[in-house]
Formats: structure tokens, sequence, C-alpha cells
């Protein structure tokens, strides 16, 4: 929450790629990928709701 607002993030995450298949769930130093990125979010101050969407499972 910044001063009366509260904010929402949205992490549009899209698996499929060709050049690195399942890009989202590969592991990378012990973590999925998409782990880090939630991670991140869960730190900031300013976001109060995160949501995330993928088509990986």
């Amino acid at each position: 929450m910044y001063g009366d607002k509260s904010f929402l993030a949205i992490t549009p995450a899209r698996g499929g790629s060709k050049g690195v298949p399942r890009k989202n769930i590969r592991m990378l130093a012990g973590r999925p990928l998409l782990a880090w990125t939630v991670a991140e979010a869960k730190k900031s101050r300013y976001i109060d709701r995160l949501i995330l969407s993928s088509e990986d499972r």
C-alpha cells in the first residue's frame, strides 16, 4: 500500500517458448524460474496482491 492506494501486480508468464520449452518451471539455483519472480514481487512494500498466470504446470 502506498498512501491510501493499494496495488495489484499481474505476472503473465507464458511458458510456450521454442528456445526453452517449459521455461517457467525449469530449475534455476534450486528453484523454478518463476519462483524467483514471485519472491521478488512479494518483497515489494508497494504490491498488495499478486496474480500469476501461466499455462505451465
